[in-house]
């Protein structure tokens, strides 16, 4: 899937394609896109509260407004919810089969809680479009567009 990058600046003349399905639309949605440092990650050997702290320090939001039909947000909103559900209550599920049940029970709600966390992480990944920042917060970069948004973005800046 291709992979659109604008300044945040010019969102306000995005095209009007979902980002997503490619389609003409004239919905837009409004993400809170976050710059997280990684450097803080190397103070983790030493404290998680340093780490932390300058991850919180370092980051930077900004709110952009991207073209995404109702339906395509719709349809993400559900499986993540659904997902969230499920893993959740299979969570739930293996620590009162770790204290109660036997051990046995606890391994196979183990395994389904794994299930349950990719299944997840894979509704999350293949759903909906990654979108990253970056340090400056004046570029966004958003991953596995549709086709037809990036030769919409194209075209409107030859324009």
């Amino acid at each position: 899937m291709p992979t659109a990058r604008f300044y945040v600046g010019e969102q306000s003349s995005l095209p009007h394609v979902c980002i997503k399905t490619g389609q003409p639309t004239s919905d837009c949605v409004t993400l809170r896109v976050a710059y997280r440092p990684a450097w803080p990650l190397l103070l983790l050997p030493i404290s998680i509260l340093a780490s932390v702290v300058g991850i919180a320090a370092g980051s930077r939001h900004v709110s952009v407004t991207v073209p995404m039909t109702g339906r395509a947000v719709a349809r993400y909103r559900a499986w993540w919810q659904w997902t969230a559900w499920s893993t959740a209550i299979t969570c739930c599920g293996f620590l009162l089969a770790l204290t109660l049940i036997e051990r046995t029970a606890a391994v196979v709600l183990l395994a389904l809680l794994a299930a349950s966390i990719a299944a997840h992480v894979g509704a999350r990944l293949v759903l909906w479009n990654a979108v990253l920042l970056d340090r400056d917060c004046t570029v966004v970069t958003v991953t596995r567009c549709h086709p037809l948004f990036v030769q919409a973005l194209r075209a409107a800046r030859r324009a």
